[in-house]
């Protein structure tokens, strides 16, 4: 009896041994797990206040720029407002767009009997630098003239600048076999603003065509070249939009040996 109470003693003992390794093996790691666990919890909480705290940071920032937006378009909404009145202003006030005014055509007269080509090269340069056109009377005569002329001015269009080569004495000018007076010549040229005798004794004439706003005439005979030299001047000046005296002072200074014998009668 006593072997089998110590024996029965023994196996509770190694019992009651194995049963508290199991309970501390089965209760030390989930201890252990709980401590992670709320050690982990607290890292995602203390991760979580930092989140909030930058979309905290994040909408005051986009209720600033959602302020700024709201300003930027109300300003962008009175500056419209302002353009619109400015335009509708403008509309009134503002003149309509003239188109660039067209030079007068220089109408060129030259004695078949004349050398005519210095001048009509000379004009050639005038109106590449210029602009201004020219056209010239083909074997004038004082019928084509008088046609040519009284058919410009019915168009509305009449001649304004007229260059005029051929010889000149006291009666008048010579083109062609015609005569061509002065009188007869301001019958028709009663809307000329500029009129160039490039011919010697031109004053004979040029004193007599007071119709047009100015005259100029060589009063002595010079050569082709000077005559041709010192129209292609005057012209040059005209067409840059010099008036006529500012005109025949610059071709007097460009041909100083011509200026002697050069005129000009402003009307």
């Amino acid at each position: 009896m006593e072997i089998n109470g110590w024996v029965v003693a023994s196996v509770v003992g190694v019992i009651v041994i194995i049963a508290g390794a199991i309970w501390r093996e089965k209760t030390q790691p989930r201890q252990q797990t709980n401590a992670d666990l709320l050690h982990e919890l607290e890292r995602l909480q203390g991760e979580l206040k930092t989140t909030k705290d930058d979309l905290a940071r994040m909408q005051a920032t986009v209720n600033s720029l959602l302020r700024s937006l709201n300003e930027r378009d109300a300003v962008i909404a009175n500056l419209t407002a302002e353009v619109n009145e400015l335009k509708r202003n403008q509309s009134i006030t503002r003149p309509e767009p003239q188109p660039a005014k067209r030079q007068p055509i220089l109408h060129v007269v030259a004695d078949p009997a004349v050398n005519s080509d210095l001048d009509l090269a000379k004009l050639r340069q005038v109106r590449e630098r210029t602009g201004m056109e020219f056209t010239r009377v083909c074997n004038p005569t004082k019928e084509k003239l008088a046609r040519q002329i009284t058919a410009a001015a019915s168009r509305g269009d009449p001649w304004r600048r007229i260059h005029i080569s051929a010889h000149c004495n006291r009666n008048g000018i010579l083109i062609g076999q015609d005569l061509i007076t002065a009188g007869w010549l301001s019958e028709f040229i009663t809307s000329a603003d500029i009129v160039v005798l490039a011919s010697c004794e031109g004053d004979a004439v040029g004193n007599y065509l007071g119709v047009a706003r100015a005259v100029v005439v060589l009063i002595e005979e010079v050569t082709d070249d000077q005559a041709a030299r010192f129209s292609g001047a005057f012209w040059m000046a005209i067409g840059s939009g010099k008036p006529p005296q500012d005109a025949f002072d610059d071709a007097c200074d460009r041909s100083p040996d011509v200026a002697e014998f050069a005129e000009i009668y402003l009307n």
